[in-house]
């Protein structure tokens, strides 16, 4: 029973008894195993199928490890693009923080401060008046900030410390609630 052929695309194939196509890895596989069926040693066929599609898995899994460092690359990517959208969603609409709002407005202090030092720079050409009422109203607004954050960072240290104390836990005597 010769149960090998060539099919249309000129691959060698091999089916085995009950019609199921099997791709060899090599020429050499097929011949083995083709011999193996011209001498009716089915038994010896399938161990060379066998040791032939397992030689095939081998190198199919050599190579996608050796591409898994790509993938899994750009999974963590994937993951950080997903991470950033989902940190923009829940900041809408939340109000900076007091600290974030000096670093910001300390920012645009100091570079009111770089145009003031350009316009003096420039001498007669350079507008120093309007630069210097810049900067006098950026270090107004600079100086609100800190005291605002002074403020809050007080608060918040007396909270800590009275939560560390143990005061104004719920039936506490000397808290909030009796």
């Amino acid at each position: 029973m010769n149960c090998c052929h060539i099919d249309g695309r000129h691959r060698r194939r091999l089916t085995d008894h009950r019609g199921l196509l099997v791709k060899t890895g090599s020429p050499r596989a097929y011949e083995e195993i083709d011999n193996f069926v011209k001498q009716g040693n089915e038994a010896s066929a399938v161990k060379a199928i066998m040791r032939d599609l397992s030689d095939v898995h081998q190198r199919i899994s050599d190579d996608a490890d050796k591409h898994m460092g790509s993938v899994l690359s750009w999974w963590h990517q994937w993951g950080s693009i997903i991470d950033r959208v989902k940190n923009a969603i829940r900041s809408i609409g939340v109000p900076d923080s007091i600290d974030k709002q000096v670093g910001d407005q300390y920012e645009r202090f100091a570079a009111a401060q770089r145009n003031l030092k350009q316009q003096q720079s420039m001498g007669a050409f350079g507008n120093v008046t309007s630069a210097q009422q810049a900067l006098d109203v950026e270090k107004k607004k600079l100086d609100v900030l800190r005291q605002q954050q002074t403020v809050v960072n007080t608060q918040q240290r007396a909270q800590e410390a009275a939560a560390k104390a143990g005061v104004n836990r719920p039936g506490n005597r000397g808290g909030w609630l009796v």
